[in-house]
C-alpha cells in the first residue's frame, strides 16, 4: 500500500529539479552518485511528524551499504516513531548497478495518468533522450526497466543479478 503523504510529496516536489526524479536522477547517475535526502513526513495513520531519509536514486556501486536495505524492502519506508505504522513513501526511485549494467525505475502508479510522464518515453518504453539536456546516456540506462511497485523492483533486481551470475560462469557458445 502506498499512502498519500501530502507533506512528504510536497517537500519532495519542491526539492526536485523536475517533477519526476527519475529523469533528473539519470543526470546524477551519469556523475556516479546516489541521491538521498532527509525530509519531514507525517505518519498516514497517526499524523505524527518525523524526519526520515528518502532515496531518489541508489547506485549500488557507490552506496553498497544501502543495497541490503533496498533488498530487504526498507528503502523509502516510513516507520512511525509513535505508533509503529509502516508506510511505503510513493516517490520515484531509480536502482542502478553499473557493474551489471542494470537500471530499473519505480514510479508511483498515478504517474501513468500524467501525459507529461508518458511523453518521457517512446512507444517501446525507452527514455526519450530528446527530452534530456545531455543525451549521452548508456544504452542500458535508456532501456531501464520500469515498475509501479517497489516489491516488483526488488524481484526484478534479484532476477537480473541471478542472470548476470548465471551467465558470468558459462563459457560463450
Amino acid at each position: 500500500m502506498q499512502p498519500d503523504i501530502e507533506t512528504g510529496m510536497e517537500s519532495l516536489d519542491n526539492a526536485a529539479p523536475s517533477r519526476y526524479f527519475g529523469f533528473s536522477a539519470i543526470r546524477h547517475f551519469l556523475s556516479f552518485m546516489s541521491l538521498e535526502g532527509t525530509l519531514k513526513l507525517d505518519c498516514p495513520k497517526c499524523r505524527h511528524s518525523q524526519q526520515m531519509v528518502v532515496w531518489r536514486t541508489l547506485n549500488v556501486d557507490v552506496s553498497p551499504e544501502a543495497k541490503k536495505d533496498f533488498m530487504e524492502g526498507r528503502i523509502n519506508v516510513l516507520v512511525c516513531e509513535r505508533c509503529g505504522n509502516q508506510a511505503q513513501i510513493s516517490v520515484p526511485f531509480m536502482y542502478h548497478d553499473m557493474r551489471r549494467q542494470v537500471c530499473a525505475q519505480f514510479y508511483p502508479e498515478e504517474s501513468i495518468k500524467d501525459v507529461n510522464f508518458l511523453n518521457r518515453f517512446d512507444r517501446a518504453a525507452t527514455i526519450n533522450t530528446a527530452t534530456l539536456p545531455d543525451s549521452k546516456i548508456p544504452d542500458y540506462m535508456r532501456h531501464q526497466h520500469v515498475v509501479f511497485d517497489m516489491d516488483e523492483l526488488v524481484r526484478y533486481v534479484l532476477f537480473r543479478e541471478r542472470l548476470y551470475d548465471h551467465y558470468a560462469f558459462k563459457p560463450p557458445a
